[in-house]
C-alpha cells in the first residue's frame, strides 16, 4: 500500500481521486491548495503526489519548486493533474519543472491507475478474470459512470470559468471549441454560429473541411432539438460525411438565446466503429452548450458596449458591472448544479447517509429552490424562497405553489409540460408574487428530476428575485433618454449662437468695416493724385477702427466669459449679478467666503455658468423679486447655492424630458465628479445648490482663479 497526497482546490476531483485510488488499496490524504500541499509533506512521508497545476495561494510549479529545494523531499514523486484543454500549456510546465507523468480532468480510471503504478516505478498489470468480472459488476459500473460524469462536470465549470475570464471572441470560441473536443473524446469538434442570410461563422478542431461544413449547415433546416446519431442510413450522418471523413457518431447541439431564438450550433463527432454519445453526453454537452452560449453573448455584448463614445463612459462602466453580476449569477447556478451532480452520484445508500448534510447546503443556498412533484405541488421550499417570497415551509409544502400570478399561469403550465418532457429552462425572466401581494422580477430556471430509470418524477425551480437589476435598466434607458434629449438641445443652441453671431457680424461688423474700406479708398486716391485728404475722412478712420475693436471685444465676451479671467471668479459673479439686477429689477444679494479664493479655471467656468442658467430660469419661470447667490471655499469643496423668493420649482417640472436648462446644469456637476440639488418649495422659492470637488484632475495647463 502507497500513501498518496492528492492536492487539488476543487473537491468533486479530489473526492474521484480519492475513491479511486482507496478502492485499490491505496492510502490517501488529501489538500485544497499548494500551501496545504506542502505543510502536508513536511509533516509526513509520502510515496507520490499527485497535484493540480492550476490552484490558488501556490500553483503546482510553484510546489514542486519549493519541494526540489528541500533535500529531504526533493525524491517524491509527482504527477500534474491538469484539464484536458490545458494539457499542451500543462505538459510544457511539467517539463520545466522535471515532472514526468501528467494526468488530465477527465481520464478513464484506467489511464490515472497506470499513470499512477508507472509514477511509483511498479509495473503495469492488466486487470485478472476476477478484476475484470468486478469490473462488469452493474453497481460498479453506475459508480464509475457517475464518477466520471463528475469529474466530466468539474472539467465543464472551470471551463465556464476560463471562457467568463476571456475578452477576445475569437480566442474564446477556440477555447471552447478545443476543450469540449477533449472533454467528450471526440475526433471532430464544431462551433457554428449563423450570420446574414446563409452565411455561417464556425471554429473546428480535427480534420474538418471547414467550408464544405460551412456550405452543408447553411442548407441544413434549423434543428428543432438534440441529434445523436451513430446510424449509417440517417442524412445528417451521411451529409456530413463529406465535411468529416470517417465519421460514425454525431452529437448535434443546438445552441439557443434566452427568447428561444437560434444562436448556433456544436457538433461533435466520432470515427470509431462503437462509439456511438451516450445521453451523459448529450446532457453535458447541453451544459456546455449553454456555457459557450452565454460567454459568447456577454463578451459580444462587452466589446459592443466598450465601443460606445467617451460621454457614455459612465453607463459602460455601469453595464459591465451588470456583465459581472450576470457572470456571478452563472457560477451560482453552476455551484447548485454542481451539488445537484454530488446528489446523484453517490449510490442509495450514501444519499441516505448524508441527507442531513444536503439538507443544510439546500437551506443554505443564496438562490430559491422549490422542488415540486409531477402534480406542481411543493416538495420542498428553502431558506432563500421563504426569504424572497414570504412564506414558510409549512405554508406552502404538500400545496400548490402560490408565487405564480394568475395572468402567467398558462405560460408558467408550459414550462412545467415542457420540463417535464425533458427540456431545460435557464435564466428566463417572468414575474412572481409575494405573500403581501406584491409583484417581483425574477429570473427563472427549470430542470426535472429523474428516478433511477431516468423518468421524470418531478422538476425543480431555481428563482433569483433581479426587481433591483430591472430598476437600474430603467435607470438606464431613462438617463440615455435624457442625454439625447440634452445633445438636442445642445445642437439647437449651437444653431442659434451660430445665427446671432453672424446677425452680429453682418450688423455692426460689416458695416464699420464698409465705412473703413470706404473712407480708405478715399485716402489711397488724394494721397495718389497729390491731393490733401479731406479732414473728416482723416478724423473719423481711428474712431471707426476702435468702434470695431469693441465690437470685436464685447461679441468674444459673449462667447466665453473672459470676465472669469481678467478678473477673477468672485469679481465676475459680482459683475454679473449687478448686471442682472439692473436688466431685470430683482433685488440681488452675493455672500463669498473666503474672500480670496482658489479655483481651477474648468471649476470657476462651471460654476459660472451654472450661475448663469439659474439666473435665466428665475427670471424666465420663478416670478421672484429677490435673488441670494453663496459661494464658499471649503476644504477640497466649492458650494455654489442660489436662492429665490419665487413660486419654487414642482417635481414634474424637474423630471421633464424638455428641462434642458436643469439638465445642463447637472452634467456640468458630474462631468467635474460634483453633483447637483434643485429643490422647489411652493409659494417660498427654489434653491439650487452645487458642489464641485477641487481636488480633481483637470489637465496640466489649467489655471487657477480668485
Amino acid at each position: 500500500m502507497s500513501t498518496i497526497l492528492v492536492a487539488d482546490d476543487h473537491p468533486l476531483n479530489r473526492h474521484f481521486l480519492a475513491t479511486l485510488l482507496s478502492y485499490h488499496g491505496h492510502e490517501i490524504v488529501e489538500a485544497a491548495d499548494g500551501v496545504e500541499a506542502l505543510e502536508s509533506v513536511r509533516k509526513r512521508h509520502f510515496d507520490l503526489a499527485i497535484v493540480d497545476v492550476a490552484m490558488p495561494l501556490m500553483d503546482g510549479f510553484t510546489f514542486v519548486k519549493a519541494l526540489r529545494a528541500d533535500p529531504e523531499l526533493a525524491q517524491i514523486p509527482i504527477v500534474f493533474y491538469t484539464a484536458s484543454y490545458r494539457e499542451l500549456e500543462s505538459r510544457s510546465i511539467a517539463r520545466a519543472a522535471g515532472v514526468e507523468h501528467v494526468i488530465t480532468k477527465p481520464s478513464d480510471p484506467e489511464v490515472i491507475l497506470a499513470t499512477v503504478q508507472a509514477a511509483l516505478g511498479r509495473p503495469v498489470l492488466a486487470l485478472s478474470r476476477q478484476g475484470r468480472h468486478a469490473s462488469t459488476d452493474a453497481a460498479t459500473q453506475y459508480i464509475q459512470r457517475l464518477q466520471v460524469t463528475s469529474i466530466m462536470m468539474s472539467a465543464l465549470i472551470e471551463l465556464g470559468l476560463e471562457l467568463h475570464s476571456e475578452r477576445d471572441p475569437d480566442r474564446l470560441m477556440r477555447t471552447a471549441c478545443r476543450a469540449i473536443r477533449a472533454m467528450f473524446a471526440s475526433d471532430y469538434s464544431v462551433i457554428a454560429l449563423p450570420g446574414e442570410g446563409q452565411r455561417i461563422t464556425s471554429w473546428v478542431e480535427g480534420l474538418v473541411d471547414q467550408t464544405r461544413l460551412e456550405k452543408l449547415l447553411a442548407q441544413e433546416a434549423t434543428p428543432p432539438s438534440v441529434r445523436n446519431v451513430s446510424v449509417r442510413s440517417d442524412p445528417l450522418l451521411q451529409t456530413m460525411t463529406d465535411a468529416m471523413p470517417g465519421v460514425s457518431a454525431l452529437l448535434l447541439i443546438p445552441m439557443y438565446s434566452g427568447r428561444r431564438s437560434l444562436h448556433g450550433w456544436i457538433l461533435l463527432g466520432r470515427t470509431g466503429k462503437d462509439s456511438p454519445y451516450s445521453t451523459d453526453d448529450e446532457r453535458l454537452a447541453l451544459a456546455a452548450a449553454g456555457q459557450v452560449r452565454a460567454a459568447h453573448e456577454n463578451l459580444t455584448s462587452y466589446r459592443a458596449l466598450r465601443q460606445q463614445s467617451a460621454a457614455l463612459s459612465r453607463e459602460q462602466d455601469d453595464l459591465e458591472g451588470k456583465i459581472d453580476e450576470r457572470t456571478s449569477e452563472l457560477r451560482m447556478t453552476n455551484d447548485a448544479l454542481r451539488r445537484e451532480i454530488v446528489r446523484r452520484e453517490d449510490s442509495e445508500e450514501d444519499l441516505r447517509a448524508s441527507r442531513e448534510d444536503l439538507a443544510a447546503l439546500f437551506e443554505a443556498s443564496p438562490v430559491s429552490i422549490i422542488a415540486f412533484d409531477q402534480n406542481g405541488i411543493v416538495l420542498s421550499w428553502n431558506a432563500a424562497a421563504e426569504r424572497i417570497f414570504g412564506w414558510r415551509a409549512a405554508e406552502v409544502i404538500g400545496r400548490k405553489s402560490p408565487t405564480v400570478p394568475a395572468d402567467l399561469e398558462d405560460q408558467n403550465a408550459r414550462f412545467v409540460e415542457q420540463t417535464l418532457t425533458g427540456t431545460t429552462h435557464s435564466d428566463v425572466g417572468s414575474q412572481g408574487i409575494r405573500k403581501d401581494g406584491t409583484r417581483i422580477d425574477v429570473s427563472l430556471s427549470m430542470a426535472p428530476l429523474r428516478d433511477a430509470a431516468g423518468v421524470p418524477r418531478g422538476y425543480v425551480s431555481i428563482i433569483s428575485d433581479i426587481t433591483g437589476r430591472k430598476g437600474t435598466e430603467a435607470e438606464l434607458r431613462s438617463s440615455r433618454e435624457r442625454l439625447r434629449a440634452l445633445s438636442a438641445r445642445v445642437l439647437l443652441i449651437q444653431e442659434e449662437e451660430r445665427t446671432r453671431i453672424a446677425r452680429e457680424l453682418h450688423d455692426d461688423l460689416a458695416q464699420l468695416l464698409t465705412a473703413i474700406k470706404i473712407d480708405v479708398s478715399r485716402l489711397v486716391q488724394d494721397v495718389s493724385r497729390g491731393a490733401p485728404p479731406p479732414a473728416r475722412v482723416l478724423e473719423g478712420v481711428v474712431p471707426l477702427i476702435d468702434t470695431t475693436l469693441d465690437t470685436v471685444g464685447r461679441i468674444v465676451s459673449e462667447l466665453r466669459p473672459s470676465r472669469i479671467g481678467e478678473m477673477g471668479l468672485a469679481a465676475a459673479i459680482e459683475k454679473k449679478l449687478t448686471e442682472f439686477q439692473e436688466r431685470t429689477e430683482i433685488e440681488c444679494e452675493l455672500s463669498i467666503r473666503p474672500e480670496e479664493l482658489n479655483i481651477p479655471a474648468p471649476v470657476a467656468t462651471a460654476v459660472f455658468r451654472i450661475l448663469e442658467e439659474a439666473l435665466t430660469n428665475i427670471v424666465r419661470h420663478s416670478a421672484a423679486t429677490r435673488a441670494e447667490v453663496r459661494l464658499r471655499q471649503q476644504e477640497n469643496e466649492l458650494l455654489l447655492e442660489v436662492r429665490d423668493n419665487g413660486r419654487g420649482i414642482r417635481e414634474e417640472e424637474l423630471l421633464a424630458q424638455d428641462s434642458h436648462g436643469v439638465i445642463g446644469m447637472k452634467e456640468r456637476a458630474d462631468l467635474l465628479g460634483g453633483s447637483l440639488t434643485i429643490t422647489g418649495i411652493p409659494g417660498r422659492g427654489t434653491i439650487v445648490a452645487a458642489r464641485i470637488p477641487l481636488d480633481g484632475q483637470y489637465g496640466s495647463n489649467s489655471s487657477t482663479h480668485r
